[in-house]
């Protein structure tokens, strides 16, 4: 059973957050020039996860016992799938804002040499940056623990896993990564197959 529950936290993770992904791409470009400010950065975005996470449990754990609670989320899903294709939630603009106000704390020049001053600054930034776009994540999540703690860790270890994945494919892959195209449909149309499968049971 851990497996099954291993892939759906790890599918969950790369689906929903492909948009936001993308959108960190360029910003991690312009702040962290260097590879070790990636990584600074970047263990920023793992820790904003970590705190979604908890904040997903706190939410789950309060909307457990609700009736038709799975019907209601997978709903939400969609309209997410839906504010994504159409941009509606703006995550690309929020944090293109974080980006320019937090430009005047680490000057790009600056981010080539990166000493540690910095370093912990691009790991702020990074979670800050990324919390503003994983947000919507957590609604995405929350599905997932509804059903007990048994399966909790295992989902919990797909999604940590899937999120490393990401971060390593963003530091050595990111350029290439940037010219892919569809993301916004490919992550909306994700959304909706989760969807579907929460109103079936399925997960």
């Amino acid at each position: 059973m851990f497996l099954k529950f291993f892939i759906t936290g790890f599918v969950f993770k790369i689906i929903a957050s492909i948009d936001d992904a993308f959108t960190r791409i360029p910003i991690i470009s312009a702040l962290a020039k260097s590879r070790k400010g990636k990584i600074a950065f970047s263990i920023g975005v793992f820790l904003s996860l970590l705190t979604a996470l908890a904040l997903t449990l706190i939410f789950s754990t309060a909307l457990d016992g609700f009736a038709h609670i799975k019907y209601y989320a997978a709903s939400l899903i969609i309209v997410i799938a839906i504010a994504i294709y159409f941009d509606l939630f703006s995550g690309k603009k929020r944090a293109k804002l974080a980006h320019r106000h937090h430009q005047k704390i680490i000057p790009e020049h600056k981010t080539h040499e990166l000493p540690n001053k910095n370093f912990f600054k691009l790991v702020g930034i990074g979670f800050l940056i990324a919390f503003i776009t994983v947000i919507d994540d957590t609604v995405v999540f929350i599905p997932l623990f509804l059903d007990g703690w048994e399966k909790t860790v295992d989902i919990i270890i797909g999604i940590l896993t899937a999120t490393v994945v990401q971060i390593i494919l963003v530091i050595y892959f990111a350029e290439k990564i940037e010219k892919l195209k569809y993301r916004k449909e490919i992550s909306a149309i994700g959304l909706i197959i989760i969807a579907i499968l929460i109103l079936f049971g399925a997960l």
